[in-house]
């Protein structure tokens, strides 16, 4: 705001007049002053007569004469051209005289401890500069140019969703001034706003749900001296739960009496910090095991089960509010297999040993199954692999204390 001081009359020594800002309206409020002092000097002689004063009373209660941070007295007094101005930016005012409304100079600056509200009362002070005296003022070409942006409502929202918001202003300056806008420090990571039309954009990331993030917007004009004004408010970010992610498993194939294992992986990469996840498994064939915890699937199809095709779906869930899920389905084929004509074969059995041979067909691989039973119901396989040399595949069992074994020689496809 500012304000030219035209005339002074019934002048005494402490006689002084200017523009204050108030905390509240209740008598010995916190305030702001710069005044005129036209004559004479302060009690304590800091300031001659003739010059502007920067005063504060920094406590409810306290005395109305206490220093600014930097400033206290300064320039020249020329009614009917005594002008002033108090300029606030957030916590920190500036104070400024000028002998033509035109060309100012700053006498004062401070910032506010405790803080001021946003909404603080303005106006013009004076002192006649003595109990029961009369004083004349007269004041002229008032102005407040310190509402130059207009309130705006907080503003909730999920992380991952955008907000833009405009601003509007009013420069009473005639003509208008160009407005640069800004923003305070301490907005948060990725906010930002046009310094040309005060356009605000801010889409808040995963690291930044939840959260509360006060943001004050600044409006600066290019008069002499620039004037700044502010508006604080609230964005609230909500936390969002993400889906977690399961790891790609695809269809599967086994032929019947081999073993089927594998291992089913799940996180929660997108959720700072992530969710616990808990594995589960539909559509499981009979005999097939899953364990939840290690996501180890395990699977011997008997020969009942082949051929066939098994859908089977395994889901990844955790424990976000609400609880988000990730699911796939895949088919495991189960081949039928064929027992193989075995021609040629030769056997022998020594050092508890069993040795077989047989003829083998071009471009086909083999392997040897076998059961202490007849009665087991599934069979194994060996663990070695047959020898295969030109058209002949051999093999050797070391079977140990068993007494009896049943083998079977599977072509594998």
């Amino acid at each position: 705001m500012q304000v030219r001081l035209a005339s002074m009359e019934a002048l005494r020594p402490e006689t002084t007049a200017g523009l204050m800002v108030r905390e509240t309206l209740e008598d010995y409020s916190r305030t702001l002053h710069i005044l005129a002092h036209p004559v004479g000097v302060t009690q304590d002689g800091r300031v001659g007569s003739g010059n502007f004063l920067t005063l504060q009373r920094s406590t409810t209660g306290g005395q109305d004469g206490d220093r600014w941070d930097s400033g206290y007295g300064g320039g020249t007094v020329s009614l009917p051209h005594a002008w002033m101005r108090l300029n606030r930016k957030s916590q920190t005012f500036t104070a400024y005289w000028s002998n033509d409304g035109v060309t100012w100079t700053q006498i004062g600056r401070t910032t506010a401890r405790p803080a001021y509200p946003q909404e603080v009362f303005v106006g013009l002070a004076v002192t006649s500069g003595g109990l029961g005296k009369n004083a004349h003022f007269e004041f002229r070409n008032f102005q407040n140019l310190v509402s130059g942006l207009l309130p705006i409502s907080d503003v909730t929202l999920n992380e991952g969703n955008s907000v833009t918001l405009g601003f509007a202003t009013a420069d009473p300056d005639v003509p208008a001034q160009n407005l640069t806008f800004s923003l305070d420090p301490g907005f948060p990571e990725g906010a930002s706003i046009n310094s040309v039309n005060g356009l605000f954009t801010w889409t808040p990331n995963e690291l930044q749900g939840p959260g509360v993030y006060p943001i004050t917007v600044v409006v600066t004009d290019n008069g002499t001296p620039p004037l700044s004004a502010t508006n604080t408010f609230t964005i609230t970010v909500n936390e969002v739960n993400s889906a977690p992610v399961l790891a790609s498993v695809g269809n599967r194939s086994v032929n019947e009496g081999s073993a089927l294992n594998f291992v089913v992986s799940a996180s929660d990469p997108n959720d700072i910090p992530p969710n616990n996840v808990t594995l589960s498994l539909d559509g499981k064939p009979p005999g097939a095991s899953f364990d939840a915890v290690t996501g180890a699937f395990s699977w011997t199809p008997d020969e009942t089960q082949g051929p066939g095709a098994y859908p089977v779906t395994f889901t990844v869930t955790d424990d976000g509010v609400p609880p988000m899920h990730a699911s796939e389905t895949i088919t495991i084929t189960v081949n039928k297999t064929t027992p193989l004509r075995i021609e040629n074969l030769s056997v022998s059995v020594s050092d508890g040993g069993f040795s077989f041979s047989w003829s083998t067909r071009a471009g086909k691989t083999y392997k040897v199954q076998y059961k202490s039973s007849l009665t087991d119901p599934a069979w194994r396989d060996l663990p070695m692999t047959p020898i295969i040399s030109g058209s002949t595949a051999s093999i050797t069992d070391k079977y140990g204390a068993s007494r009896e074994r049943y083998y079977r020689v599977v072509e594998v496809e």
